[in-house]
């Protein structure tokens, strides 16, 4: 009989409290083996890195029906910008860019950089917690790639090259924390 709480889960204190009384059994051979497995069954698992919460189908709705996107790394300060926006003179643009102090420099920006096609209507920002491997995992980046292309073929050039960017940057971004470069430490250098 599994402990069951209200909702329908099971209550993990009391699956703590039989996997504690499974781990002090004394039997030897594969029986112990067996029960240890069990034991660590009962456990909660802990959940990596990539599993944080992030309200995915919210963003893949936003991802069809906005402007302008700008997404946010934890691990490095440039943003994604992806513009859907696009012209007979100008394709969508997908392009890691600098982080800025506010959307009235960013729509500077891009209207500096893409004068045809105006103030864009709709904007959206959002940091994503996870590397850049969750977010093609995550079928945002999918999402990204068949909006721009829809819009027009040739800009699956800049898709590719937008995420080899953001996989470089990541990288550099990893090294630059265990040199502990734009990181400050706990501890002295000896």
């Amino acid at each position: 009989m599994h402990p069951v709480t209200l909702e329908g889960r099971r209550d993990p204190e009391e699956l703590r409290r039989q996997a504690q009384r499974a781990r002090r059994g004394r039997a030897r051979g594969p029986y112990a083996i067996i029960r240890r497995r069990a034991a660590s069954a009962l456990l909660p698992r802990m959940e990596p890195e990539e599993n944080r919460p992030t309200d995915l189908q919210e963003i893949l709705a936003i991802l069809g029906s906005t402007d302008v996107v700008v997404i946010g790394f934890s691990i490095f300060p440039e943003r994604l910008v992806v513009d859907f926006r696009s012209n007979r003179a100008e394709a969508p643009l997908v392009k890691l860019m600098e982080p800025l102090n506010s959307w009235v420099e960013r729509i500077r920006r891009l209207m500096t950089l893409r004068p045809s096609l105006g103030r864009p209507q709709t904007r959206v920002f959002f940091i994503w917690p996870h590397s850049v491997t969750a977010l093609v995992n995550s079928g945002i980046w999918e999402r990204l790639a068949e909006r721009c292309t829809a819009a027009r073929d040739d800009c699956a050039d800049a898709v590719k090259e937008a995420l080899r960017q953001l996989y470089l940057r990541e990288r550099e971004g990893l090294v630059e924390a265990i040199r502990g470069e734009r990181y400050e430490t706990l501890w002295r250098r000896a």
